[in-house]
């Protein structure tokens, strides 16, 4: 965690760390992270990332 960053950012960054960590699948990411696939899609999409 750097400081100073916020919830939305901190959150941003797992789903980016985790989509690298599982080579851009978006399933396997969403199972590592907790969270629904179709979950992370919708967070994908809000924060304008792609896998």
């Amino acid at each position: 965690t750097e400081p100073g960053e916020t919830l939305e950012e901190l959150e941003m960054r797992a789903i980016q760390e985790a989509l690298a960590r599982n080579k851009g699948r978006k399933t396997a990411a969403a199972r590592e992270l907790g969270i629904n696939k179709t979950t992370l899609w919708r967070k994908l999409k809000h924060f304008g990332l792609e896998a």
